[in-house]
């Protein structure tokens, strides 16, 4: 993302896709939610957490690792942009080594899930609703 589109009458920034959201580096991510207010903040990571986990792990698996990928091309990076690659690649590890829930948590796959996961949106996440 080159520059964030913002509605006039608002100010505030116009509604991006999941995958543009996922994209987005600290920098591009500080941008686009500055204008926001702490709930609609709130409200889109909320949001974008659920989107993310409805997706099949493969999808966001290619999704990791193109965030990965993006990361890699900087040049001349700086420690945190070292620590936000470090932390990107280890998402991929997670989403890479198969899932098999521990003996003692097989109980709650049973439980379900919490309300804010059902009911999350934003208006500022593009989703297939």
């Amino acid at each position: 993302m080159a520059e964030i589109q913002t509605t006039p009458e608002t100010d505030k920034p116009n509604p991006v896709s999941l995958r543009e959201y996922h994209l987005m580096d600290r920098h591009e991510r500080k941008a686009f939610l500055g204008k926001l207010t702490n709930a609609e903040k709130k409200d889109l990571r909320l949001s974008a957490i659920v989107a993310m986990e409805s997706k099949p792990r493969s999808e966001r698996r290619e999704l990791a690792r193109e965030f990965v990928a993006k990361l890699e091309k900087r040049e001349s990076p700086s420690v945190a942009d070292r620590v936000e690659l470090l932390l990107a690649k280890k998402e991929v590890l997670r989403l890479t080594i198969p899932e098999k829930p521990a003996i003692f948590l097989r109980k709650l796959r049973s439980k379900a899930f919490p309300r804010w996961i059902r009911e999350a949106h934003s208006p500022f996440l593009i989703t297939g609703r």
